[in-house]
C-alpha cells in the first residue's frame, strides 16, 4: 500500500499536472492521458525528468520499460554504444513504465521538437505483471502507438511483441504474453505507420525453454540477450527506416 508520503508527492505533483495536461493534450479518445496512480509516483518523476532533458535529434527512438532502459544504460550498454548508437539511436526508456505511464510521458513532450524515422517501442511486461489482462494490456499498447503516430506522422512504429517471460513454455505469464501479442496484431492490422515484431524466437530456445544466460531472470535480457535482440531488429528497423523515408518523398 502507498504510504501517506507517496499520496502527498502525487497530489502536489503528478495529478496537478495532468489536470492541465488532460485540458490540452486529448489526442483521441483511445490516447487521453490518464490520471497517475500513488504507485506510478516514481516512474512518473522520472518520465518528468527524462522529458525535460536536452534532446538531439536521433534517426531512432526507444521508448519503454527497463528492458529499453538497459539497452543503452545496464546490461546492453556495450551493444548499444557499438551498434545502436552510431545510427543515431535515443533510448528514452523508463524503468517500471507501463502503457499508462508512457502515455504520460509523451504527454510531457518527450517526442516534441524531434524527427526520428523509426519508433521502437517495448511495452506492456509491467503492466501484465501488475495483473492488468491481456486485452487490458493490449488497447494500452495500441493507445501508445496512436499517441506516438500523432506525435509523429512521418515515422515508422516498430512494434516489440511483449517479450517472452519465465523459464518454461508452460509458464501461465506465457500465455498472456502470447494472448496480448495476438490482439495487438489484430488491432494493429491495416495501420500502415506501425509494423508488429515478434521477438520471442530471438530469446527462447529451440523447445520454448529461456536460458538465464539469455534473459537473466527470465525477464531482462543478459549482455548475449542484447546482442539477439539487437540481431533479430536488425532487418525490422532498416525496412521501417526505408518505408518512414519513402513516405516522406515527394509525390512526382
Amino acid at each position: 500500500m502507498p504510504d501517506r508520503r507517496q499520496k502527498r508527492f502525487v497530489s502536489r505533483w503528478i495529478v496537478p499536472s495532468l489536470e492541465v495536461l488532460e485540458d490540452r493534450c486529448l489526442l483521441s479518445a483511445a490516447t487521453t492521458v490518464p490520471a497517475l496512480t500513488p504507485a506510478d509516483a516514481l516512474t512518473g518523476l522520472a518520465d518528468f525528468f527524462l522529458a525535460t532533458l536536452p534532446k538531439d535529434n536521433p534517426s531512432i527512438v526507444f521508448l519503454g520499460d527497463s528492458l529499453t532502459w538497459s539497452f543503452a544504460y545496464n546490461w546492453g550498454a556495450s551493444v548499444w554504444s557499438a551498434l545502436w548508437a552510431p545510427a543515431g539511436a535515443a533510448d528514452y526508456g523508463i524503468i517500471g513504465q507501463s502503457t499508462r505511464t508512457l502515455l504520460y510521458q509523451l504527454s510531457l513532450g518527450q517526442l516534441v521538437g524531434i524527427h526520428p524515422s523509426v519508433v521502437v517501442l517495448t511495452i506492456g511486461t509491467n503492466n501484465l505483471a501488475e495483473g492488468d489482462s491481456p486485452q487490458a494490456t493490449a488497447a494500452g499498447i495500441v493507445a501508445d502507438v496512436h499517441a506516438i503516430e500523432a506525435y509523429l506522422p512521418a515515422a515508422q512504429i516498430v512494434v516489440l511483441g511483449v517479450p517472452p517471460g519465465g523459464a518454461s513454455p508452460a509458464d501461465p505469464y506465457r500465455l498472456q504474453v502470447s494472448q496480448t501479442n495476438s490482439l495487438v496484431i489484430q488491432m494493429l492490422a491495416g495501420d500502415s505507420h506501425a509494423m508488429f515484431v515478434n521477438i520471442a524466437p530471438a530469446l527462447e530456445q529451440a523447445d520454448g525453454t529461456i536460458s538465464s544466460s539469455i534473459l537473466a531472470d527470465y525477464i531482462h535480457p543478459t549482455l548475449l540477450g542484447y546482442f539477439d535482440l539487437t540481431e533479430a531488429l536488425a532487418a525490422p528497423v532498416v525496412e521501417a527506416y526505408l518505408l518512414s523515408q519513402s513516405r516522406s518523398q515527394p509525390t512526382l
